[in-house]
């Protein structure tokens, strides 16, 4: 019985987005596959591509005569490609904290103790892993993450000269003879090789600005007529935000330090800071990286970091500070400040040995950015809390620990151990729960907090969850307080 046929009309705009959803949904499906075979996808892809003509969208599609079939043409593989790629940027990030995540639950502990733990427990736990790695990626990237062999060594692939971008209709580079899309083109591996290292989230401030500055053109009566507009928009540019000059002279100078974020030069960041100062010098983020990459002494930091936060100050107004509280990092505007403020409490801290007003002023600035952002996109409760915890101000430790109760980072959970053994004593229930949680988090810290191990000279530029690594940094930041506080050593020395 011949299949009967459903005759279906589409205008010229419909058949458009039509070829870009099959294109779309083929690379989705065949991408990563090593079947070299065509798959019915493909056919239907081809058979769709053959009816151009009739729309007269040449551009999109054409005859391949080499492979006998109608296939799209690199115009419509980069239009694709424009929303392919935001889609694999966000998936490679919550994919690969999802991957860390897993695999520290696995070093902690055994199948059989996972397979106890009551759904709840479970979760508890993954959630604080989660949060510790989407607030390091949101705020470093990769810059923090690397591998070692055995040995402890480095790895670092020398992959050579980058090629320039090979279309997935194009001759393989390979040598092949195949289409690049049928052979490395859907290779993970070679993907690492050709495309650029998907870019810390610091850099992706740029597009949202261009993203704010566009919608701000527009009044909108709702959220939806607003994401339509939005989408609309995107869909016109095929998947790029049109750009937006910028107007004020703010914008303009925070443009610079965009510019600055992505030179891999000190110099060049210098001087496109000091720029932006003179286009606007309420540009806080042109004093930060002055702050960063000028080599000052301690007092010249602290006073550029204390022209940022009140560059920030002005910018931002009275009004922002009053009705915006509680969610302040989600307001792109307000990021600079937070940089800033977070610069300038790290340089008093650094002031002084020992409880003084500096120290006092410090904690003051840290507090205030977590009254601000409870959310702490910038990890600011691992610093207020080994802080608290050296000048002995438990009572509002123990508010910090409340703020946030499904952390698991090591610092956090053996400043909770701490905490607990000096309001409860040794023998609490909880005191003994937290410090056996503390120490299956990780298991290296006793080693150096028990000096068993000394510190390294050098602290490690980068850490891993319940690695050594992060043993060393918890060690050094807790150090002095598992020191003064009497029994605190013998009860962990104790447990082991």
């Amino acid at each position: 019985m011949k299949e009967k046929k459903i005759p279906i009309l589409f205008t010229k705009d419909q058949y458009k987005d039509l070829l870009l959803l099959v294109n779309i949904g083929n690379w989705v499906i065949n991408s990563y596959s090593d079947d070299d075979s065509e798959s019915e996808f493909t056919k239907m892809e081809s058979f769709i591509a053959s009816h151009h003509t009739e729309f007269g969208e040449n551009k999109l599609a054409e005859f391949d005569t080499d492979l006998n079939g109608y296939f799209p043409t690199q115009e419509l593989e980069e239009w694709a490609q424009k929303f392919i790629e935001p889609y694999e940027n966000d998936v490679f990030w919550e994919k690969l904290a999802e991957r860390f995540v897993v695999r520290d639950l696995r070093r902690q502990f055994d199948p059989a103790q996972i397979k106890k733990m009551s759904r709840e427990i479970f979760f508890e736990k993954y959630d604080r892993l989660i949060s510790q790695y989407q607030s390091e990626f949101e705020n470093h990237g990769l810059q923090r993450l690397f591998v070692r062999n055995e040995n402890g060594d480095l790895i670092e692939a020398d992959v050579g000269s980058l090629p320039a971008k090979v279309g997935r209709n194009e001759p393989c580079p390979c040598g092949s003879g195949k289409k690049y899309k049928k052979c490395c083109g859907g290779s993970p591996s070679a993907n690492l090789a050709i495309k650029p290292d998907i870019p810390p989230p610091r850099l992706t401030e740029r597009i949202n600005a261009n993203i704010h500055r566009l919608l701000s053109q527009k009044e909108f009566d709702s959220p939806e007529e607003m994401n339509a507009f939005l989408q609309k928009t995107l869909q016109e540019n095929k998947g790029d935000v049109p750009e937006v000059t910028p107007q004020s002279a703010l914008e303009r100078a925070q443009e610079l330090v965009y510019d600055a974020w992505e030179s891999g030069s000190a110099v060049e960041r210098v001087r496109l800071a000091k720029r932006a100062i003179e286009i606007s010098p309420d540009c806080a983020d042109a004093y930060n990286i002055l702050a960063e990459d000028t080599n000052p002494s301690l007092d010249q930091a602290t006073d550029l970091y204390q022209k940022g936060v009140e560059a920030g100050e002005r910018a931002l107004g009275k009004k922002m500070f009053e009705k915006e509280v509680g969610h302040f990092w989600g307001i792109l505007e307000t990021r600079p400040y937070m940089r800033a403020k977070s610069g300038l409490a790290g340089c008093l801290w650094l002031q002084d040995k020992g409880d003084s007003p500096k120290h006092d002023e410090a904690i003051k600035h840290y507090q205030e950015l977590l009254r601000l952002n409870p959310n702490d996109n910038q990890g600011i409760r691992y610093i207020l809390s080994a802080h608290l915890l050296e000048l002995s101000k438990f009572e509002e430790l123990g508010q910090l620990f409340q703020a946030y109760p499904n952390d698991g980072a090591a610092a956090w959970v053996y400043a909770q151990a701490l905490y607990s053994f000096f309001k409860e004593g040794a023998d609490s229930v909880d005191s003994k729960q937290l410090l056996r949680e503390a120490i299956n988090t990780n298991k290296y810290v006793p080693n150096y907090l028990l000096q068993f191990k000394k510190l390294p000279k050098k602290l490690p530029e980068y850490i891993g969850m319940g690695d050594e690594r992060e043993a060393q940094a918890c060690a050094h930041a807790l150090m002095t307080s598992w020191q003064k506080n009497k029994g605190a050593l013998e009860w962990l020395k104790a447990s082991l």
